[in-house]
């Protein structure tokens, strides 16, 4: 009898234990989806900063073109082609990150998507005749959805960076020849 009770409390605290993660890794994974797409955001505005300030003195760079021998013309025109290249990939990166994803592999009872389709007595009924081992699946296939929309989002944020990097670079050297 006693070894009945406890296999019943290691079972409970293993399942507790469990139940912890799974909440731990949805909050955690939700925390990091919104730090990526905090990371592009800055970006963005660090590519605007820049943008104003390359427009502000275009005149004056146009003008070295013009002005100026030949390698260093042509050092400032790829410059200025490699800038524009680059701040044309981080905004389309960074909107790629920004962008929402809206379709889980599979329904989730988790998933606000897949909640919203459905009235709410439909939610109601699912959700409490649902096993707890059915509503553990549905929470961990969100934690995975959750992990892979995470991995696309920083495979975008290290993207971003990169091209910020070549943008900031290119940037210098206009500035530093005009």
């Amino acid at each position: 009898m006693n070894q009945q009770k406890e296999l019943a409390r290691t079972t409970a605290e293993a399942n507790d234990w469990q139940d912890s993660a799974i909440r731990w890794s949805l909050d955690s994974l939700a925390s990091w989806i919104r730090f990526a797409e905090l990371k592009v955001t800055a970006m963005l505005a660090i590519a605007g900063i820049l943008v104003s300030g390359l427009l502000d003195r275009l005149p004056v760079i146009l003008q070295a073109v013009n002005t100026r021998c030949l390698p260093v013309g042509t050092t400032i025109v790829a410059s200025l082609l490699i800038y524009a290249c680059a701040q044309l990939g981080v905004i389309v990166t960074a909107l790629f990150v920004l962008w929402p994803r809206l379709t889980p592999a599979r329904p989730s009872l988790f998933y606000f998507g897949h909640i919203a389709s459905m009235s709410y007595e439909s939610y109601q009924d699912e959700y409490t005749h649902s096993a707890p081992e059915k509503l553990r699946e549905h929470a961990m296939r969100q934690i995975h959805d959750n992990s892979r929309i995470a991995g696309q989002k920083f495979r975008g944020v290290r993207v971003c960076t990169i091209l910020l990097g070549v943008s900031l670079l290119a940037w210098i050297v206009l500035m530093l020849l005009t």
